[in-house]
């Protein structure tokens, strides 16, 4: 009767083995194919991200670009003189101007009343 029983779980395990063995190799193909798919999701994530960091960027410096061109056209159209100089008297002309005690405190009380 042992021997008879051991006979069947034998043959039982014989026959399904394959196909336990089979399940498994699907299963961690299907597992392997699971990770790379994630894998390449996070790759096209990253790039998604310096993408997106790179035209962040772009806009920052076209804003800036814009932002000076308007100030500059501002203060040479007050300021009409000005258009001639070179950098290193305009330079001259706004420490000698802009950048004194005077300008710093109307600077304040204009944009940080208190």
């Amino acid at each position: 009767m042992y021997r008879k029983k051991l006979y069947h779980i034998q043959n039982h395990l014989e026959r399904n083995f394959p196909e336990i063995e089979r399940r498994n190799t699907i299963m961690a193909k299907t597992k392997q194919e699971k990770i790379a798919s994630i894998q390449e999701q996070i790759q096209q994530l990253k790039n998604q991200e310096k993408q997106l960091l790179q035209q962040q960027k772009e806009q920052e410096r076209k804003d800036r670009t814009k932002r000076l061109c308007k100030h500059m056209g501002l203060f040479e159209s007050l300021l009409p003189d000005t258009i001639t100089l070179t950098d290193e008297h305009f330079k001259t002309f706004l420490e000698k101007t802009v950048l004194t005690d005077q300008s710093r405190r109307k600077y304040a009380e204009l944009f940080n009343p208190s």
